[in-house]
């Protein structure tokens, strides 16, 4: 078995481009629906925010969205779900995403966010390790509904309801499924990574290598 890390939408192209026989990725049914492609949701989690134990955000158990706004960020590259997730939520809610580094590593995100105000929006999964650490902090978001003016902070209600989680999907084609090692794996996976995972990562320990 060989096993690279990539992005989940690069990891979804040099699949279909046949470098890779099974991805693990964040689903995204734009990449995704094609009738050679068979996808497994293997879990649902919620996104959070990782700030140093001091920051002002810290706070709050929910952090609003016109507070959420103001910081800069600390990002994933291009080519990650999750960076692609925060910029369509963020466009969603007609606010700026301050991104001013981009990272793709979750020991670089917490040694940077521990040295001031940047922010981070990442995956419950990839915050297992953050939770002992007692330099920084981690909160929920809070719930959103409505439009905000990035330049005024003004919120305005009426809008879509903005669901921060994430899908976690593996992903083959049809034909590579029929190999006995390859179906091996599918199953052993499934096996694995219960479909209530959420609620136990923490105890478990499982580290999300997923972007």
């Amino acid at each position: 078995m060989r096993v690279t890390s990539l992005g989940s939408d690069r990891a979804l192209k040099v699949l279909k481009d046949g470098l890779v026989d099974v991805a693990l990725v964040m689903n995204n049914r734009a990449f995704t629906a094609s009738s050679d492609l068979l996808v497994d949701i293997l879990y649902k989690e919620p996104i959070q925010v990782l700030m140093a134990k001091n920051h002002p955000l810290a706070r709050y158990n929910q952090v609003p969205w016109t507070e959420l706004i103001i910081y800069p960020q600390v990002v994933f590259k291009d080519g990650y779900g999750m960076r692609r997730l925060v910029q369509e939520r963020f466009a969603q809610a007609g606010a700026t995403l301050k991104a001013v580094l981009e990272l793709n590593t979750l020991d670089a995100f917490r040694g940077v966010v521990r040295q001031g105000e940047v922010i981070a929006l990442l995956p419950r999964s990839a915050l297992v390790e953050a939770v002992n650490d007692s330099s920084l902090a981690i909160r929920t978001i809070a719930p959103f509904e409505g439009t905000i003016n990035s330049k005024s902070g003004s919120f305005y209600s009426g809008g879509s309801d903005l669901n921060w989680t994430r899908e976690v999907a593996i992903v083959t084609t049809r034909d590579r499924l029929q190999i006995p090692p390859i179906e091996y794996f599918w199953k052993l996976v499934h096996e694995l990574i219960p479909p209530e995972v959420d609620s136990e990562l923490e105890e478990l320990g499982i580290k999300c290598l997923i972007g």
